[in-house]
């Protein structure tokens, strides 16, 4: 969301002259930062201030709309909100793409916006909103309603603090060049009521020109303003001039880092191990590495024998294949097979740093559905494995767009070099496919609501190109769910599901799966032993079926059973072990 608090964009209060401009007010870079945010065929909606006030209302938006188009701002509709659908509008508040919350009287338009359910509706809206003098005051999340009627100032029943949109910390006073010296129920308006009422809080005087802009974690005001705090006024900005007043702390600064690139220290585990231990005793993977799953399982799984020839159909970081190097005991051969050239080089690298060279270990840039050709070239294979989880490696870096909970670019590609990003890939489909991938590949629950909400923003013009976007875009689409202890989580769960759904559709994981699976077998030797690790149930789904149709076959002299699970102290140490499951499978002496 893009918050503009303006006192009043398009003239003076209490001045009958007609501005020099048209349009929004130029000053102070307004119009700029407009048309830098704007986006082309915006739908708008006024939400007015007197929801009673009818005709008044229709001029409103009458003058609003002329006054976006003279500014040069593209509009393909411009609704009102009042009394009459209010409501109903707000429910499809996501079809908007910029928000006008009018002026008037603060405790009146408070108590519209309360009736209606804006604070709730307006919660995960990606667009612009634009407050409006009464409207800009109401954006706080603890509004100070101002007293501005007679009779107010006196009141006992009157409430100068009311719950607000929740949308910014700043409580604004607009238009202090026109009320600075008014007088109200004989007491003068900011000395004797709005400076005693500043006391352990800060409000921010702006004359009409002036607004504050919250954009990016950044709050910066533009034009000049007042800080009025502690039961006095100082001026902060002049005309003409800006300054950030809020940005969001950079955090990871110091000894506990938190960016994945600013931790140094567990991107190198060799240099310093204590410190690899301790994120791995809480339960966390160190950035940059991936703690490899059932290891022991598979080893025994496996049962890896000095002189056999074996192949690993996702190196990945290379845990498995140097416990499984090991077995060797520097007699025999693995070929290690991987899509991401990215970690490839890497791994290679750190493997043979550890003494396995090219006699024992040969790296191959592949996809494993080519499974079959590889076996006719370099096997047939004693053993065989595939870890279908994606790296740690790859999750945590945020340049390569596999999570939600980083921002970064929607990429989600395990090889970037190849094919369509994800961002790509969703301006693909239409509301409809979306929601068959996701129901499909991630058993979505919400999977139409999520199709509509990035169809819309798709056809607004507001495609999602980060991880944030998608994550918002799941969000918004959520947001009908009532606010209670568990909505978080259900959010949570959600965007996990939406981003391993769009990431299979994108690197063709079922296809891939399901051609590697049917060449399997012949690149199998006699006797020879295969094991597959799965982490969601679409995968183990196909890998049970293929094993079973083996054995059935005749192909397959024994398989797994049932699946085979972490022990809990695995998944105690490493939370990304929960879900695995193990299956296995040994080839028939022919």
């Amino acid at each position: 969301m893009t918050l503009y608090l303006t006192s009043s964009p398009t003239g003076s209060y209490r001045e009958a002259k007609q501005p020099s401009y048209k349009g929004f007010n130029p000053e102070n870079r307004l119009v700029d930062n407009l048309k830098a945010d704007w986006k082309e065929q915006s739908r708008c909606l006024l939400i007015c201030a007197n929801p009673d006030a009818y005709m008044q209302n229709n001029e409103m938006r009458f003058f609003f709309e002329k006054t976006v188009r003279e500014t040069g701002l593209s509009v393909s509709a411009f609704d009102v909100c009042d009394s009459r659908n209010g409501e109903e509008t707000v429910k499809n508040l996501r079809a908007y793409d910029v928000l006008i919350l009018g002026g008037g009287h603060v405790p009146t338009q408070n108590r519209f916006f309360q009736r209606i359910g804006l604070i709730q509706a307006i919660k995960g809206f990606d667009g612009i909103v634009m407050g409006i003098s009464a409207g800009t005051m109401n954006c706080a999340g603890t509004v100070y309603a101002q007293p501005e009627m007679p009779g107010e100032s006196t009141s006992k029943v009157y409430r100068r603090f009311l719950e607000g949109l929740g949308l910014t910390r700043c409580n604004v006073l607009p238009h202090y060049q026109a009320v600075k010296g008014d007088v109200l129920d004989g007491k003068r308006l900011m000395e004797d009521i709005t400076y005693p009422d500043s006391f352990g809080r800060k409000f921010y005087a702006l004359p009409d020109g002036s607004y504050i802009l919250q954009k990016d974690g950044a709050v910066t005001v533009f034009g000049e303003a007042y800080l009025v705090a502690e039961g006095e006024i100082g001026k902060i900005c002049s005309a003409g001039e800006s300054l950030i007043l809020h940005k969001r702390r950079q955090r990871y600064q110091g000894t506990h880092p938190r960016r994945f690139e600013e931790k140094y220290k567990e991107h190198e585990p060799e240099k310093y191990a204590d410190t690899i231990e301790k994120v791995i005793s809480k339960g966390s993977t160190p950035a940059g590495m991936h703690i490899s799953i059932c290891v022991e399982e598979i080893l025994e799984v496996l049962n890896i024998r000095p002189g056999e020839r074996g192949i690993d159909l996702t190196l990945g970081y290379g845990g498995h294949t140097r416990r499984m190097l090991e077995q060797l005991k520097g007699q025999g051969h693995i070929w290690g097979l991987d899509v991401d050239p990215i970690e490839l080089r890497k791994t290679k690298e750190r493997l043979n740093g550890l003494g396995y060279g090219e006699d024992v270990l040969t790296v191959i840039q592949e996809n494993f559905s080519e499974i079959a050709r590889i076996g006719k070239e370099y096997g047939p294979f004693d053993f065989v494995l595939a870890d279908l989880g994606v790296s740690s490696m790859q999750i945590d870096n945020p340049e390569r767009g596999f999570s939600y909970k980083t921002e970064g670019p929607l990429d989600l590609r395990l090889n970037p070099e190849q094919g369509v990003t994800a961002a790509e890939r969703l301006l693909e489909l239409s509301e409809e496919e979306i929601a068959g991938m996701l129901a499909e590949n991630a058993d979505e629950p919400y999977a139409r609501e999520i199709a509509g909400e990035l169809a819309g923003r798709i056809r607004r013009g507001r495609k999602p190109e980060t991880t944030a976007q998608l994550r918002e875009a799941v969000e918004a689409a959520l947001a009908f769910l009532p606010e209670d202890k568990q909505k978080k989580d259900v959010v949570k769960k959600t965007c996990q599901r939406v981003f391993q759904a769009i990431r299979i559709d994108v690197n063709s994981e079922f296809e891939v799966l399901d051609a590697m699976l049917a060449g399997l077998p012949e690149a199998m030797a006699p006797g020879g032993r295969a094991a597959i690790l799965t982490f969601h149930s679409g995968e183990d789904r196909l890998v049970k079926k293929a094993f079973k149709r083996f054995y059935n076959e005749g192909i397959f002299c024994d398989i797994a059973k049932d699946v085979i699970r972490p022990s809990a102290e695995e998944c105690r140490r490493n939370g990304r072990a929960g879900c695995a499951k193990l299956r296995w499978a040994v080839k028939a002496e022919m």
